[in-house]
């Protein structure tokens, strides 16, 4: 369960229609954790979003290769967002890590 923010590509249906902001995305992701309760233990938001996951999402996607977000081949993690990147949004968060 989560909240993926559209990213407009040309020449696609929707393109003309801007990504909705971070803030908007993060709304979205908070509404899903309250409404899913126990019954979605994970709420996952992409692309990456720190105030989504200071909202209650808790899920974050590192991406290579073939990305249907993007107009070229990805040869590293998508937009520069690794895991070192994510642990560091997940620590501003206050999120644990580790195996349990």
């Amino acid at each position: 369960t989560g909240a993926m923010a559209r990213v407009p590509l040309p020449k696609t249906p929707l393109s003309d229609f801007p990504q909705i902001s971070n803030r908007r995305h993060a709304q979205i992701a908070a509404v899903t954790r309250l409404a899913a309760n126990r019954h979605a233990p994970n709420i996952c938001v992409h692309p990456p979003n720190q105030t989504a996951l200071n909202w209650g999402a808790n899920v974050l996607v590192v991406e290579t290769g073939a990305i249907p977000r993007d107009v070229t081949k990805c040869e590293s993690e998508w937009n520069g967002f690794d895991i070192k990147t994510a642990t560091k949004m997940f620590n501003n968060a206050n999120y644990e890590l580790g195996a349990k």
